[in-house]
């Protein structure tokens, strides 16, 4: 498809039919890489892997060169899903201008912010560019809800360790009260029998 549009010198109008179907179908091959491979990605995707044929109705992707055997933890497949959304959304705004993020000074941000597009389109692609970091927020609030957690498990068990000290000083109080309760008695008693005595 780059040498396509290269060739032409044009770059596809979001509002032509084709543009549509060709994002529809790249949709759901990303959503097969996504949720099928069991390998990632070693660069992200770009018009030099989209091929078309049929005359416009098949799109097939191909030179994908495939890493490592994925992680099955759920944070990685969150992080997983993210990349691949910002890659998509990059790949429908170089579809939209014919220029590669990567060859460019003006980020993709930046250039959808100028791309006079239809507002809908707009605002998803713009979610699907900040997923990473929508996903990364979300790990740092997790990671720091973690900490508080553990923060406050820990002042709990000291505050029930001092409390136990502290019940235990509170009864040693209460004995040492004591005695000197039956202390007093005992003297009084004595200081009665003297006087009785005196009488």
């Amino acid at each position: 498809m780059k040498k396509l549009l290269t060739d032409l010198g044009k770059n596809l109008e979001s509002y032509i039919p084709l543009f549509r179907y060709w994002s529809k179908e790249l949709l759901y091959a990303f959503r097969d890489i996504t949720y099928k491979s069991t390998f990632c990605l070693q660069k992200p995707l770009s018009l030099k892997n989209v091929y078309v044929s049929d005359i416009g109705i098949k799109i097939n992707l191909k030179k994908i060169k495939f890493g490592d055997q994925r992680d099955n933890n759920l944070d990685y497949h969150m992080h997983l899903e993210s990349q691949m959304l910002k890659a998509y959304a990059k790949l429908l705004i170089e579809m939209l201008t014919n220029r590669d993020d990567s060859q460019s000074e003006e980020t993709s941000e930046a250039t959808l912010e100028r791309l006079q597009i239809d507002p809908e389109l707009k605002c998803i692609l713009y979610e699907c560019l900040q997923a990473e970091h929508k996903t990364h927020k979300i790990e740092e609030e997790a990671y720091q809800h973690e900490i508080a957690g553990h923060i406050e498990r820990e002042a709990r068990k000291k505050r029930e360790l001092e409390q136990g000290e502290s019940g235990e000083t509170d009864e040693l109080d209460l004995v040492n009260q004591f005695k000197e309760l039956i202390a007093k008695q005992k003297s009084a008693e004595e200081e009665d029998e003297h006087v009785q005595r005196l009488i």
